[in-house]
C-alpha cells in the first residue's frame, strides 16, 4: 500500500506542477500525452488510497482539473487519435482530459486536430 501511495503522491506533483505551471505554455504533444496519462492513473488509483488521503487528492484534483479547464480547449478527437481511443475506452466524459488541448500544442499539430 505504500508503494501506491507514493506514486499516487507522485502522480498528483505531476498533474499538479502541468495544472499550475505548464498548462498555458507546453506545445510538445508527447509531454502533453504524458501529463494526460498521469491524470488517468490517479483517476483509477484514487479508490485504493485511504479515505483520509483521498479527501486530499480530491480537494486538490478538482483544483487542478478546474485550471486544466479554464486554459484549455476541447477537441473532436483524443489526443491519442480515435483508434487508441475507441481501443482504450476514452471516452469524452469520463477522460475529458484526453479531449482537450492548449493552443500551443493545437499550433504544433498543426491539422492534425479539429476544435470544438
Amino acid at each position: 500500500m505504500k508503494a501506491k501511495k507514493q506514486n499516487i503522491d507522485t502522480l498528483m506533483t505531476i498533474w499538479g506542477n502541468f495544472a499550475n505551471e505548464y498548462v498555458e505554455t507546453e506545445d510538445n504533444i508527447f509531454e502533453w500525452q504524458n501529463s494526460m496519462d498521469a491524470r488517468r492513473i490517479i483517476g483509477e488509483m484514487i479508490d485504493s488510497t485511504s479515505d483520509a488521503k483521498k479527501g486530499k487528492i480530491k480537494k486538490d484534483l478538482k483544483t487542478y482539473d478546474m485550471n486544466v479547464m479554464d486554459n484549455t480547449f476541447e477537441i473532436k478527437e483524443s489526443v491519442w487519435g480515435e483508434k487508441i481511443a475507441s481501443e482504450k475506452g476514452y471516452d469524452r466524459h469520463n477522460d475529458w482530459y484526453y479531449f482537450r488541448m492548449n493552443q500551443g500544442v493545437f499550433d504544433t499539430e498543426e491539422g492534425q486536430f479539429t476544435k470544438c
